[in-house]
């Protein structure tokens, strides 16, 4: 995967137009001129440019993924669904210095364990976490195009590695936030399981998106 970094520089360059009236003695003063308030072009121009490929400076970064609690639940000996979380904390964020190529996040997780003592290292058999597709925003809306935003999808989230966003080529320049608000994020029990607090470490992959 390539990666870039933008480096701004900006340079002003002003013409001030001098006043080439026939006759005009060398005596008439800077502010005689000005007087005359003629119209004037000027310029401006900016470069942004590429760090050395292979630096730091030029990698994609996947930034902050979230953490995510539900709240206690009471058990019955049937299956639950729990419809959503109590709290989701960072957005999905993905850093792009100008990368030309796409990227894309992914998640899995192995399964919920038993985290107490009483339970510890018990599997939480057949939980399914899932997300919406979410809201995928930017901090600058207003110079980006449809079709250069990335997508949120929703997926449920197992011991294979799954699509939760992506951009592909030319898209996802700039900073980008993938969202999930608490009823966005989801999760089921099948029955047959014990009281206990579980835990799931979910592990999120910056990669290339399909081109």
């Amino acid at each position: 995967m390539k990666r870039t970094k933008l480096i701004s520089f900006i340079s002003i360059a002003a013409m001030a137009l001098v006043s080439s009236t026939a006759g005009l003695s060398q005596g008439v003063s800077a502010a005689t001129v000005n007087d005359t308030k003629n119209g004037g072009n000027s310029t401006a121009t900016a470069s942004l440019i590429k760090p050395d490929e292979g630096s730091e400076a030029a990698n994609i970064k996947l930034t902050a993924v979230p953490d995510i609690t539900f709240a206690e639940q009471v058990i019955s000996g049937e299956a639950l669904t729990i419809d959503s979380a109590k709290t989701v904390s960072d957005p999905i964020t993905v850093v792009n210095p100008g990368q030309d190529d796409g990227w894309s996040v992914s998640v899995k997780t192995a399964g919920f364990v038993g985290t107490s003592d009483d339970i510890k290292g018990k599997l939480l058999r057949g939980a399914v976490l899932s997300f919406d597709a979410g809201t995928v925003s930017t901090d600058n809306p207003a110079a980006v195009t449809d079709e250069e935003k990335p997508t949120g999808v929703a997926i449920p989230v197992n011991e294979t590695d799954g699509l939760i966003t992506s951009a592909s080529t030319n898209q996802g320049y700039g900073t980008w936030y993938h969202k999930h608000e608490v009823n966005e994020v989801h999760l089921s029990i099948p029955s047959a399981n014990v009281a206990g607090d579980y835990q799931a470490d979910l592990v999120w992959t910056l990669g290339n998106a399909p081109k």
